[in-house]
């Protein structure tokens, strides 16, 4: 990576890394997959020319939305492809967890939270430090998101089991209004509901 007022500095200096990364690679005998490399520039700048780099004198080709450790970074680093993604994954979570809720063995308050803590709050907060310095907009959509689940998804969060978790000051005013909401619900198989419980438990 290489940080520079033009592209056309950054790319000397990138070039000149891959140069030297692609050589140790040949000394040590490793072979690096094109196949699996991309190039990505990051800019705020809507006119800027585009750069292509080499390696072993084939291009990589451009990913303008590349994935890294899990995270989905865009070229002006909006954070928007990232929280749209991690939006959409507690739903179904969330619905399992209210599965759980209502058999007719009901999961204790200590459960519920295990299954809270362990199972759909990681999803939402995942490497936050890295896009936590995205779009207003984009920060206000996760934060939406996280308010609904609560407040949709997990009206159970009204009993004892949403004491004790960190970070959620916002979470008894919105399980409150959860509870007093029609809830939609949807079939999930035993063995959904199994693989949940096995999962938390396993990581004891």
């Amino acid at each position: 990576m290489s940080i520079a007022e033009y592209a056309t500095t950054a790319k000397v200096r990138v070039q000149a890394t891959v140069d030297k990364v692609f050589k140790w690679s040949q000394d040590w005998g490793l072979t690096i997959n094109l196949n699996k490399t991309v190039t990505t520039k990051f800019s705020l700048k809507t006119k800027e020319r585009d750069v292509t780099l080499t390696m072993n004198g084939q291009p990589p080709p451009t990913e303008d939305t590349p994935t890294f450790l899990g995270i989905t970074f865009d070229k002006r680093l909006t954070g928007k492809p990232h929280i749209q993604k991690i939006n959409q994954k507690p739903i179904r979570r969330s619905q399992i967890m209210k599965k759980l809720s209502r058999t007719k063995w009901e999961a204790n308050s200590k459960i519920l939270k295990q299954v809270y803590q362990g199972y759909i709050r990681p999803v939402m907060e995942y490497a936050s430090p890295a896009w936590s310095t995205a779009a207003t907009s984009n920060l206000t959509s996760h934060s939406k998101t996280q308010n609904q689940n609560l407040r949709i998804n997990i009206e159970f969060q009204w009993i004892p089991s949403h004491c004790g978790i960190p970070g959620n000051e916002r979470a008894e005013r919105l399980a409150k209004e959860g509870s007093k909401q029609d809830q939609t619900t949807e079939s999930f198989s035993y063995q959904e509901v199994k693989s949940v419980i096995k999962g938390i438990y396993s990581e004891r």
